[in-house]
């Protein structure tokens, strides 16, 4: 699991995601953002990316 933390999901590049993915092609890609209130996927460079708050990204976590 790669984890970015923002203080805007507005605010995010995926070029860090686009570096790691090579390495780890199976990982789960997170932003954690503060003004996200319903978790969301979106698309981005050929990838697919979960958008989450704090609660979201524990749950998350303790699933793993």
């Amino acid at each position: 699991m790669a984890i970015e933390c923002k203080w805007s999901a507005e605010g995010f590049d995926p070029v860090n995601f686009l570096s790691f993915t090579p390495l780890y092609p199976r990982a789960d890609l997170v932003v954690v953002a503060a003004d996200v209130e319903r978790p969301f996927t979106h698309q981005a460079g050929g990838l697919k990316i979960h958008f989450v708050g704090l609660e979201d990204l524990v749950r998350r976590l303790e699933a793993h």
